[in-house]
C-alpha cells in the first residue's frame, strides 16, 4: 500500500458530527457530486456509481471504523485505494485530515494523475466540511 496524497480541512462541527456523516455513506453525493448512486450491498458495503468521467467510475466502498480513523476502502474498479479520514479536535474546530492510499494501481500512470486527482479529492473534502458546517448552523 503506497501513500499517494494527504489533503486537510476544518470545519465547525464536533469530531463525532463529523465522524458520522463519514459513517453515513448515503450522504456522499451531498459532498462527492461526481457519485451518482450509492446501493448499499451489506451494513458496511455499498456499491458506487458515477455518470461523470471519472478515474473509477463503478466501484465497490467498505466503511470502516478502525482506531479512530474512518476508512473507506474502494475496490471492484480499475483503482484499488484506502481512503482514511483523521479527525482531531483545534480550538473548538474539528480537523479533517484525508490520506490516500494506494492498493494497486491497476498500471494506470498514478504519477501523472496525483495533482489532478489531490485537487479533485481536495475539492471533495471542501464540501465535506462544508455539509459539515449546515449541520452546525442548523442546530
Amino acid at each position: 500500500m503506497k501513500k499517494y496524497f494527504t489533503n486537510s480541512t476544518i470545519t465547525g462541527a464536533t469530531k463525532n458530527e463529523v465522524e458520522s456523516v463519514l459513517l453515513n455513506i448515503g450522504q456522499i453525493m451531498a459532498w462527492n457530486p461526481a457519485i451518482s448512486s450509492v446501493t448499499q450491498i451489506d451494513t458496511n458495503t455499498f456499491s458506487v456509481h458515477r455518470n461523470q468521467a471519472a478515474l473509477v467510475n463503478d466501484e465497490i466502498i467498505s466503511v470502516i471504523k478502525e482506531n479512530g480513523k474512518i476508512i473507506l476502502h474502494s475496490h471492484g474498479g480499475k483503482l484499488e485505494y484506502k481512503l482514511i479520514f483523521e479527525l482531531s479536535v483545534k480550538t473548538q474546530q474539528t480537523v479533517i485530515t484525508e490520506t490516500l492510499f494506494v492498493v494497486d494501481d491497476g498500471h494506470l500512470p498514478l504519477v501523472l494523475l496525483r495533482p489532478i486527482a489531490k485537487n479533485a479529492f481536495n475539492h471533495n473534502l471542501q464540501a465535506l466540511s462544508k455539509l459539515c458546517d449546515k449541520f452546525v448552523s442548523q442546530l
